[in-house]
């Protein structure tokens, strides 16, 4: 057999194995709730994660939320730094802080500025510090996801940015926060949506048996995040409601 035949059978062989021509794209891995996860897809993903819940998307449906739309996302970032001495220490952490700020900051997009400042404490032949700094992410105005989602990127793009005089510190970031300035200013919306369906309640002609004043409400109007996306923020009240007690039967005269 000649050593062109046996190139050919090569060529076919490793042709048949995959390895002869260009992969065509491979189309996204799906796993569908109760569905058994394929060899392929073991191979490829790992074991199978559990499925997502829709559950959350059919209260939305049912109003099951009071939404409200973020007006800012806020960033932690805290910032460790060390020097020989105390004084070297100082200078370093003010001069990194300076840097971080003009570089997170974008105008009219995100806001970097520092709101706590560590005290040096003493590790071993060195100091160290720990500084910590906010970023401020206005979303107020934007009407959908994808547009706060484009512009907290925007801000967090800014991390790729830092220079070299920032070497050697320790960056430890969060993850964007998003959130409502004033929730008490949803507090009377809040109320009514908490009372509304007392009122149907007790606007109902029922039975005698059936009693619409049976419960008691009361509230301290406190207003609370319970959940957040940039979809929006779920707000609450607080309404605590328990049964009246009953009443005991006249006694016979």
């Amino acid at each position: 057999m000649t050593h062109h035949v046996l190139l050919s059978l090569c060529l076919l062989l490793l042709a048949g194995c995959g390895f002869g021509a260009r992969a065509e794209p491979a189309a996204p891995a799906v796993a569908f709730a109760g569905e058994p996860a394929s060899s392929d897809y073991l191979w490829s993903r790992g074991a199978a994660a559990a499925a997502p819940d829709a559950s959350d998307l059919e209260r939305q449906l049912h109003g099951g939320a009071f939404l409200v739309p973020p007006d800012r996302a806020l960033v932690r970032v805290d910032v460790t730094g060390r020097a020989p001495t105390r004084a070297e220490l100082a200078a370093r952490m003010d001069d990194a802080t300076r840097a971080m700020r003009a570089t997170l900051a974008v105008p009219g997009a995100c806001a970097a500025a520092v709101v706590a400042l560590g005290a040096p404490r003493r590790e071993g032949e060195r100091w160290s510090a720990t500084a910590t700094l906010s970023i401020d992410v206005p979303l107020a105005g934007l009407d959908d996801v994808a547009a706060r989602f484009a512009r907290v990127e925007r801000c967090m793009e800014r991390f790729d940015a830092m220079g070299a005089e920032l070497a050697g510190l320790e960056l430890a970031v969060s993850h964007p926060l998003p959130t409502v300035d004033r929730p008490h200013l949803h507090r009377a919306a809040l109320l009514e949506r908490a009372v509304g369906p007392l009122r149907e309640v007790a606007a109902f002609d029922g039975p005698p048996a059936f009693d619409p004043n049976g419960v008691r409400c009361t509230s301290r109007g406190e207003v609370t995040i319970v959940e957040r996306s940039l979809a929006g923020i779920a707000l609450r009240v607080d309404l605590e409601c328990a049964p009246r007690p009953l009443l005991a039967p006249a006694a016979a005269g």
